[in-house]
């Protein structure tokens, strides 16, 4: 398997994620540990697969909750499954990644999957050099298997810094860059901060000149609408598409039966992901 295999036939990645464990089960309001909580995270993963997959050029699911929807696949669609244990709703970002006992690269390949791997980054953090020394690890073994090697880098605030949020982005990406095989990145305007697009096209610009391989453009919970302002700057500017989960489909939990919440899925959260892919194919 190579990248093209994950892209479409222009060239971009429309990746369609939904490999997340506990962000999903607070949303849904189960208990993940709980047997009726882990067959409802299943079977809204399958629908996930069902409605996404035949869009897609990629789907990313876990294998805590996700294995069984893999047979739910479109075939045209390239499978990428998370190394990691540990997701999101992490406590301690310092601390180093935590991964299934008895699941790696190895166990990955053997489903016909590209890697892909998340953990929480700061170029300044007392375990940077630490987890950089992982994801080369772990890079390495992709290539030994000859997979592609997704790397999901999530910047976060250290204790104390001397970087603004931009210029800590931008020294993750040159430290990653040479390590991976595709950049899954934040759009580098804050949640919280005023959508200029002057100054987003100048940090998208930036970050294409300094990635040396092709970068996608995560939604990390974003709502729709400003996730698709982010993604038609950041598509003008280098990005190579999206990986977009939550900002498509997080109102399902509103929904308090499974009918209403699939319905959900298969209609408002299907037409965002067809519009998202319009605004890359553009």
């Amino acid at each position: 398997m190579t990248v093209r295999d994950l892209q479409t036939q222009s060239g971009h990645i429309t990746l369609a994620p939904f490999d997340q464990r506990g962000s999903l089960a607070k949303l849904l309001g189960v208990d993940p540990a709980s047997d009726s909580g882990k067959q409802q995270l299943s079977d809204l993963k399958s629908v996930f697969m069902q409605t996404f997959s035949p869009f897609c050029s990629a789907v990313l699911v876990d294998p805590e909750f996700g294995l069984p929807s893999i047979q739910k696949k479109d075939p045209h669609a390239a499978l990428l499954l998370s190394l990691e244990k540990s997701s999101y709703d992490a406590e301690n970002k310092d601390a180093m990644p935590q991964f299934y006992e008895g699941w790696g690269v190895p166990e990955i390949v053997v489903r016909n999957a590209a890697v892909k791997l998340l953990l929480f980054y700061h170029p300044e953090s007392t375990t940077a050099f630490q987890k950089r020394q992982l994801v080369e690890r772990m890079y390495k073994e992709s290539k030994q298997y000859n997979v592609p090697f997704l790397l999901e880098p999530l910047l976060y605030p250290p204790q104390q810094s001397t970087l603004s949020s931009f210029e800590a982005q931008l020294q993750m990406v040159r430290d990653f860059t040479p390590l991976c095989d595709v950049l899954k990145l934040e759009f580098p305007l804050g949640a919280e901060e005023a959508f200029d697009e002057q100054t987003a096209a100048n940090y998208c610009d930036q970050i294409t000149k300094t990635s040396t391989v092709p970068w996608i453009l995560l939604s990390r919970g974003m709502g729709y609408e400003r996730f698709s302002l982010a993604l038609s700057t950041a598509m003008k500017h280098g990005a190579h598409g999206f990986a977009v989960g939550r900002a498509i489909w997080k109102e399902v939990g509103e929904y308090t039966t499974q009918e209403d919440q699939f319905a959900f899925v298969r209609t408002t959260a299907k037409e965002r992901l067809q519009k998202l892919i319009e605004i890359v194919e553009a």
